[in-house]
């Protein structure tokens, strides 16, 4: 027993793998041996496969990014778990922006298509709209709104064209007239589209009779002439256009345009004092068909309307309506 004791003690003097009371198993001992290894010296050769690689036939001599990193990066000293872990992360990510250099950016990145904007889905407005290149055209028809559904609008009914870029917008009952058709007295909301560049515009609607008390329901072959000049019309539906008040200051232009099927329009533009959140700058094409005036109305606001291209394109659209 006493030689055996002292050949244990011997082994473990010498390097051996003895163990020592109180103080682990083999293998932490071992782990505690390996940790007091020196880290290997700055001057250590940064290719460490070089000498076994000498030997082995290649396959290709071209060298990829990843192995130049790998090759230059130098050699990481491993001690505990975390260590592990620290190195894996840092292997992937080198790998994965090694294997991103010159490739196409993944799909997720790309900018997706606007589906939600009037260009993506209503067909191109044709040449004889009078609008540049790129509009669409929106047309009505008897499923399309609560006054066409109620019967209150009858076909032919409108269209007009639109700035790809807008998007139309949802309307609540009380702007549409749904709560109350086919008796409502009160003007009602067909569309409403926006754009961030451009503005807002929208198509609103109102019976003769608001304007005209006494008319009969056809409309009786009036046309918006008969309404007034264009700066009294502009005075009695200014309200509507603003979302607030009209001043006779806030007119800026105001004109009469006959196309050439025969329908004539007033185009108003005003410069509002008091207008709602859609800015300042409004412009009006109004007619009358049967027994409803239209009012297509576009809205902006100073940046819109003279940096962004919102004059030129609200003008266009206003201009481009027509009730069949």
């Amino acid at each position: 027993m006493q030689s055996a004791i002292s050949a244990t003690l011997l082994g473990a003097s010498s390097g051996g793998p003895a163990l020592r009371a109180g103080r682990g198993t083999p293998r932490r001992v071992a782990a505690r041996a390996a940790s007091r290894v020196p880290p290997p010296s700055p001057s250590c050769d940064p290719h460490p496969d070089a000498a076994t690689s000498s030997s082995a036939p290649s396959s290709s001599t071209t060298t990829t990014t990843s192995q130049q990193a790998a090759r230059a990066a130098p050699a990481a000293v491993v001690r505990t778990r975390r260590d592990v872990i620290g190195l894996a992360a840092a292997a992937a990510a080198a790998a994965a922006a090694a294997a991103s250099i010159g490739a196409a950016p993944p799909a997720w990145a790309k900018k997706p298509a606007d589906t939600k904007s009037v260009g993506s889905y209503l067909p191109p407005s044709p040449a004889s709209a009078g609008v540049p290149e790129g509009y669409v055209l929106y047309t009505v028809d008897p499923r399309t709104t609560p006054a066409t559904r109620a019967g209150v609008l009858k076909p032919p009914l409108y269209s007009f064209s639109l700035h790809p870029s807008m998007r139309q917008q949802p309307l609540v009952n009380s702007r549409t007239g749904d709560f109350c058709f086919p008796g409502c007295a009160e003007p009602w909301y067909e569309l409403e589209a926006k754009s961030e560049a451009i503005g807002k515009v929208f198509l609103c609607a109102l019976f003769l009779k608001k304007l005209r008390p006494g008319s009969r329901g056809d409309g009786g072959g009036l046309t918006v002439e008969d309404l007034g000049a264009p700066d009294v019309f502009a005075r009695a539906v200014g309200p509507l256009v603003t979302g607030e008040g009209y001043e006779e200051e806030d007119l800026v232009a105001a004109s009469t345009r006959r196309e050439a099927d025969g329908e004539v329009f007033y185009d108003v533009e005003l410069l509002a004092s008091t207008a709602d959140a859609s800015g300042p700058h409004r412009f009006v094409s109004a007619t009358l068909h049967k027994d409803v005036v239209f009012l297509f109305v576009g809205a902006a606001t100073k940046a819109q309307w003279g940096k962004t291209g919102g004059e030129a394109a609200i003008k266009a659209m206003a201009r481009s309506f027509r009730a069949c």
